[in-house]
């Protein structure tokens, strides 16, 4: 069973804003500041880490415009085209903005019962509909033609749904679940 804090992180994921100043060390000055968990609060020219530790990944998010100076100091390529990056594990690069961000990302994997892989999505792939949709989760049904930025051009997938449709679905999930395992003998 989840506490209080699992249970809140998994309904409302945590976000923080990699491009605004970071703490040291979480531990000794606290958690930076969160940012809504919708689209339209994600700014191009930034780098978000999104906190899924609990179902899923943890997800860098890579704005379109982002400096690519502080790209390089967090990601690698990781495949043939620009948009395929992989996050640099340990701080890799050594520099300050990387050794900030690998603290933030071992603090989040602490309060997590495995290490969850840390995936890079870049705003505007096909990638990013797939997985951003689990975090986004105030946002209402955003795909291509609403007018939305974010939305990735030519997708025609949805981003994610509203926080009310949200819970419902949580609930339904969690209503099913005793129901699967009452005579799963697990």
């Amino acid at each position: 069973s989840l506490g209080v804090e699992d249970t809140m992180r998994m309904i409302y994921p945590p976000i923080y804003a990699l491009h605004e100043p970071l703490p040291d060390s979480v531990e000794t000055q606290g958690w930076p500041r969160t940012v809504p968990a919708t689209a339209m609060c994600f700014d191009p020219r930034g780098i978000y880490l999104c906190d899924g530790a609990l179902g899923h990944n943890l997800v860098i998010w890579v704005g379109s415009a982002a400096p690519p100076a502080a790209v390089q100091e967090l990601c690698a390529q990781a495949g043939p085209d620009a948009t395929s990056l992989a996050y640099l594990e340990g701080a890799a690069t050594g520099t300050d903005t990387a050794k900030k961000v690998h603290g933030m990302v071992e603090a989040v994997r602490s309060r997590s019962r495995r290490r969850p892989p840390v995936l890079v999505v870049v705003q505007g792939t096909v990638a990013e509909a797939s997985v951003m949709k689990g975090f986004w989760i105030e946002d209402r049904l955003l795909s291509e033609g609403t007018g939305n930025a974010n939305a990735p051009p030519g997708s025609g997938a949805s981003i994610g749904a509203t926080y009310a449709e949200y819970l419902a679905q949580l609930y339904r999930q969690t209503m099913q679940k005793p129901a699967s395992s009452a005579g799963g003998g697990h």
